[in-house]
């Protein structure tokens, strides 16, 4: 089953009911409470109701107004919810320092596939961790990074990442002050295929290939 609380005005007191009563259910699959500003002690309750819930697979918390100490509640659910598939925390701040702590978690994981972390300030050396992590992982399939400002050097570490990667086969790096010509040498030095939509150099995303051909996303 499915709750969408999209949009719905809940503050970090409403969200504690919410949760509580979420925490023990065994039915709910896929929970959606994107664009509420209930902030980091919202995102307390959000990661105790994930690690508690054994059947929520799908967490969308986009734009919730997370600092680094709320998104970092967040993360932890990757090391410790074992059946987590899919989490979006799309605009909250991840920055270098839990560019880390991110890293040892996807590491740690064997059930994400859905990673989006989209507008988190994650720039060039929160890429070289998250990189290092990409050579390890073995069931994520989509990462989705637009908007980190990672530039070249963040590229070229995830980039090296994702050739070691047995399970990587979709990754959005549009938005990231990336020059074209830094992509496609990467890509093609690392078997890679190489996306770009029309008029424009900043709009990117990347499949692996697979026996000589690629799949679209």
């Amino acid at each position: 089953t499915k709750l969408d609380m999209e949009s719905s005005r809940l503050t970090a007191e409403s969200l504690k009911y919410v949760t509580t009563s979420l925490s023990y259910n065994s039915t709910l699959e896929e929970l959606n409470i994107s664009k509420n500003d209930f902030g980091d002690e919202g995102a307390k309750s959000i990661s105790l109701c994930g690690q508690l819930s054994s059947s929520i697979k799908k967490l969308i918390t986009r734009d919730c107004n997370f600092t680094e100490s709320g998104t970092k509640h967040l993360i932890s659910m990757i090391k410790h919810k074992p059946n987590l598939v899919e989490l979006n925390i799309g605009k909250s701040i991840i920055g270098i320092a839990l560019a880390k702590e991110l890293a040892d978690a996807l590491a740690a994981n064997s059930t994400i596939r859905i990673l989006n972390i989209e507008y988190c300030s994650i720039g060039a050396e929160g890429a070289l961790e998250i990189g290092d992590a990409l050579q390890y992982t073995t069931k994520l399939e989509i990462l989705e990074m637009k908007g980190n400002a990672i530039k070249d050097k963040g590229a070229e570490a995830i980039l090296k990442g994702v050739a070691k990667n047995r399970g990587l086969i979709s990754l959005n790096l549009s938005l990231n002050d990336i020059t074209s010509s830094s992509i496609q040498y990467l890509s093609g030095a690392l078997s890679i295929t190489y996306l770009q939509q029309p008029s424009t150099s900043q709009k990117i995303r990347l499949t692996k290939r697979e026996q000589n051909s690629c799949k679209q996303f």
